[in-house]
């Protein structure tokens, strides 16, 4: 599958392998990197863990920052209380708090 040879260029440190050829050499990294990990967020096997489409409109426009992930981050529900503490801090409030404490760190 395409996500499983995107995670596998992510592992090895050289996520930028897995863009399109057709792409040439002119290309803003950043952006590439961007959507090829917001690519692997939206596909993660726990619908936990993906993020809402809200936030992936605010991914896409530049009003939120991606979360700096690892490959580590999408065991289990790691993924799922990241973006949870990152859209509760988008909100602002005590919840903020509670979310994160409530996540066992």
């Amino acid at each position: 599958l395409l996500v499983d040879l995107v995670f596998g260029f992510w592992i090895e440190g050289n996520i930028l392998d897995a863009k399109d050829p057709n792409l040439g050499t002119k290309y803003d990294q950043r952006e590439v990197e961007m959507v090829l990990k917001l690519g692997l967020l939206c596909s993660h096997s726990d619908p936990r863990g993906r993020p809402t489409m809200g936030q992936v409109l605010n991914y896409l426009s530049g009003d939120a920052m991606l979360p700096d992930l690892s490959p580590l981050d999408f065991r289990g529900n790691g993924i799922h209380h990241r973006l949870s503490e990152l859209s509760m801090m988008s909100t602002g409030g005590s919840s903020m708090v509670d979310s994160i404490l409530s996540g066992g760190r």
